[in-house]
């Protein structure tokens, strides 16, 4: 087993990356970033309601349910090969995680996401997600739009690819 597998067993195992697969129902996205998002460096992005929103965040997080949560979902994570590192997410802009100020939602990697053409969508979805409802609750966000900022622990492979399709954040039990 080479030293890049023994790194996603272990954070597997430890339960990093390790996160909410699937969902009761299919899911409208609160927020959202389109992607496809390119992960060869820092990302910053910003996520906003889609077109038919009727509510705002603030609004919704206020009328949330008790067994409701709200989701970070990152999906459609595809590779051409192993990163090797794993990539920190923030609730934030890269202005606020360089001062400090922004929220680390978790960290995540690509362990398990078959090698091949990044960006293409044929296999099965492959997604992570993390539960934000406390740190949206904390931090009353803007009601037009979120920022996120993913940075890499250190320096992907060069072919990697690393990919995600969609960036959304959801509400679920």
């Amino acid at each position: 087993m080479s030293w890049k597998h023994r790194i996603g067993y272990f954070m597997l195992v430890c339960g990093m990356g390790l996160t909410r697969q699937s969902f009761s129902a299919p899911q409208t996205p609160m927020l959202r970033a389109p992607g496809p998002i390119r992960l060869n460096g820092s990302v910053e992005l910003r996520l906003r309601p889609p077109r038919n929103a009727t509510q705002s965040l603030p609004d919704k997080l206020k009328a949330l349910k008790l067994d409701e949560k709200v989701y970070l979902v990152l999906r459609g994570l595809r590779i051409n090969q192993q990163p090797g590192i794993v990539y920190q997410i923030y609730l934030g802009s890269q202005r606020e995680v360089n001062a400090k100020s922004a929220r680390l939602v978790g960290t995540f990697n690509f362990f398990n996401v078959p090698e091949g053409k990044a960006g293409t969508a044929t296999g099965p979805q492959f997604t992570r997600s993390f539960d934000v409802t406390q740190f949206l609750k904390d931090r009353v966000p803007s009601p037009n739009e979120l920022a996120i900022t993913i940075m890499p622990s250190g320096t992907p492979a060069a072919d990697s690819n690393a990919t995600i399709e969609v960036i959304e954040i959801v509400v679920d039990k």
